[in-house]
């Protein structure tokens, strides 16, 4: 053996000794991995050998860290009969304590029915702690409220967000912000709730609304979907400051009284609503005939309760009532100002409502109704709104004021530029008390000629009465969507600004693609596709919608959502038929110009299938053989057929069940 070579092995020796005598010091991780196959003994918390609880993770975490749940189904979240989840961990503002899903994977902390005590919530965040973030997590099958923040005598609660979030099957509230007298124990400060998607919320109908936000300053809450909430799906209020609602899609349940939007006050130590924007929503509702409701209320609800400087503007509101026995038993209201009781001595003041597009179909429906007395009320401006009814068997007014007259208005509340429109024949417009067919001298009282409002599409034709109409003084600079507001000579009433100069130039659809999930899984609940598109248009994009066939010839047809402050639109799936689709994406711009991208095409195995080739054959059995004994994430390579998390012979059975067939068409 020469010198170089004996040299070299020394050193590799030595090397290989030196670990064995110097202690080995490793920092904590700032980022904490769970994963459903980790261990809580064993695990460190690093992505190759995470926690298996949420709690462990928590417990060993420090202020301003990041928790990261790996994909799948956590049902250890809490205990039977317990207090929920307590988040007992801090952030900065620059640095928030965040707890997220890794990488937008498929993250369910699933409360499982598990019975929680009285007053408690899944997720609940309480005095001391702030700046804390939920990101990118789904919650659902809650018996109480899902995330609760709450202060209380110890202290208020400031800065949390609630980010891309869906909360699925819960009883109580889906989200519930929550101090009872915040002038005493101190505000809710910034609160932002983003990106969100609440499916079945109060199912119990009980105790609280869909979502409550009380005692807060400085809140936040848009681009968020809001289906099947019973009650009350936004509730606001009792001493709430500084607040902004947009851009949010709002379903009223078919089968529960309620309202979409609930603004009221509170009469503890004066506590007022007050400085809240509410614009650029969608609030729908097709009920059944036993039902009442409201789009948005603005309400005293206790004697004594403030509410001022409140502006609702570029909304669109359509409700209506399905199979109506008798409409006169049906109340619905588009914008309400609403009387909690006769004696009711809250006050309203500087209260504005404008340009917003207002369809009430079968039922006692009024677009707008102001029920208080004169006494508390304080310049109401009420201006350039579209206020439309639709029932066929009764008198329906555009306007109802249930405890002031025409003349007794005057001062108090102001009329300008309205549109009244009754589709079966007479505009009954307004009524007032002791007064009927009633309008300002500005109103237009005729159609505003929807484009087609069967199909509840409230965008103009160029021929409505309504574009140019505006009054120039209670105005916005945008409209719904965006597109800047004058675009002809004047201001277009109603929440849509349309172009009346003949723009036939289509949108632009470009970077058309899908993103299929890695490992590709057609099992209900673990693959997904990601489908993306770029559109652009001369004025403004009014809706984006994705048109695929199915491997069986069908059609669906998916509305697309808009990427906040981007051209770029999307939808996310959970396809979990196999076969070959092709989709297209279709565009429509603000002056109904259509446009129509190529055809594009995708394949999605099935599970059987574990080599992508077509077909089910011996290649398929040797690549689970290959696996065979391993264990990960549920679904976390093609080979765990069966989506265990384990490979055994059970994957082998799957594949053997399928042996020679063939899905490629």
């Amino acid at each position: 053996m020469n010198k170089l070579t004996s040299g070299l092995l020394a050193l590799l020796l030595l090397i290989s000794v030196i670990p064995a005598f110097i202690p080995v010091v490793t920092a904590a991780p700032s980022t904490w991995f769970v994963a459903i196959t980790g261990n809580d003994t064993t695990g460190d918390g690093r992505i190759g050998k995470p926690f298996a609880t949420l709690r462990k993770a928590v417990d060993m975490s420090s202020n301003g860290d990041t928790i990261c749940l790996r994909v799948g189904n956590y049902n250890n979240v809490i205990a039977d009969n317990s207090n929920g989840f307590q988040i007992n961990r801090s952030g900065t503002k620059t640095n928030p304590y965040t707890i997220m899903a890794y990488n937008h994977e498929k993250v369910i902390l699933n409360g499982n029915g598990k019975n929680l005590n009285l007053y408690r919530a899944f997720l609940e965040i309480r005095p001391p702690y702030h700046n804390i973030t939920l990101r990118d997590l789904t919650i659902e099958n809650i018996t109480r409220d899902a995330v609760a923040v709450n202060g209380d005598e110890t202290g208020p609660i400031k800065d949390i967000n609630i980010i891309n979030c869906k909360f699925n099957n819960v009883t109580y509230s889906g989200v519930q912000v929550f101090t009872y007298d915040a002038i005493t124990l101190g505000w809710i400060e910034n609160v932002t709730v983003r990106d969100c998607n609440f499916y079945k919320i109060q199912m119990g109908e009980s105790m609280g609304e869909s979502n409550v936000f009380t005692g807060v300053r400085n809140f936040y809450i848009y681009n968020n979907t809001f289906r099947y909430c019973n009650k009350i799906v936004l509730g606001v209020g009792e001493g709430v400051k500084n607040g902004q609602i947009y851009n949010n899609s709002l379903q009223l349940n078919r089968s529960s009284s309620g309202e979409g939007i609930y603004i009221d006050s509170a009469t503890y130590n004066g506590q007022t609503a007050s400085h809240i924007n509410i614009f650029n929503n969608v609030i729908f509702g097709y009920l059944t005939d036993t039902v009442s409701a409201g789009g948005i209320n603005i309400c005293g609800e206790f004697n004594g309760g403030k509410i001022d400087n409140i502006s609702i503007y570029n909304n669109i509101i359509n409700l209506s009532c399905d199979n109506v026995v008798d409409p006169s038993n049906i109340y619905l209201a588009g914008i309400e100002l609403k009387l909690q009781s006769e004696s009711s001595t809250s006050t309203y003041k500087d209260v504005t409502i404008k340009h917003n597009t207002i369809f009430i179909g079968q039922g006692n429906g009024k677009p707008i109704a102001i029920h208080p007395y004169r006494t508390t009320l304080a310049r109401i401006i009420i201006a350039n709104n579209i206020l439309v009814t639709n029932e066929t068997r009764l008198t329906t007014y555009q306007i109802l004021s249930s405890h002031m007259s025409w003349t007794e208005r005057e001062g108090i509340v102001f009329l300008y530029n309205n549109t009244y429109n009754y589709t079966h024949g007479v505009t009954n417009l307004g009524r007032w008390e002791g007064d009927t067919h009633l309008a300002e001298t500005t109103a237009i009282i005729a159609s505003p000629e929807f484009m087609d409002y069967t199909s509840y599409n409230f965008l103009l034709k160029e021929t409505s009465p309504c574009i140019d109409a505006a009054n120039e003084i209670y105005t916005i600079f945008y409209d719904i969507r965006g597109v800047p507001r004058p675009q002809g000579a004047g201001y277009d009433i109603g929440a849509y600004e349309i172009l009346s100069s003949g723009d036939s130039t289509l949108p632009v659809i470009s970077q058309v693609g899908v993103i299929i999930s890695n490992p590709l899984d057609t099992q209900t609940g673990y693959g997904w596709e990601n489908f993306t598109c770029g559109i652009t248009d001369n004025v403004g994009v009014l809706s984006a919608v994705l048109k695929f066939t199915n491997p069986d010839q069908s059609t669906t047809n998916i509305p697309m959502t808009k990427r906040t402050s981007t051209t770029t639109y999307y939808v996310n799936r959970s396809l979990n038929i196999h076969g070959n689709y092709s989709y297209r994406i279709q565009a429509t711009d603000s002056s109904n110009n259509i446009a129509l991208s190529s055809t594009f095409m995708f394949s999605l195995a099935p599970n059987w299938d574990v080599n992508l080739d077509g077909n089910c054959l011996i290649y398929d059995l040797i690549l689970i053989s290959n696996h065979y004994g391993g264990t990960g994430a549920s679904g976390w390579i093609r080979e765990d057929v069966d989506n265990d998390g384990q490979i055994t012979v059970l994957d082998l059975v799957y594949i053997s069940d399928h042996y020679g067939t063939s899905w490629w068409t």
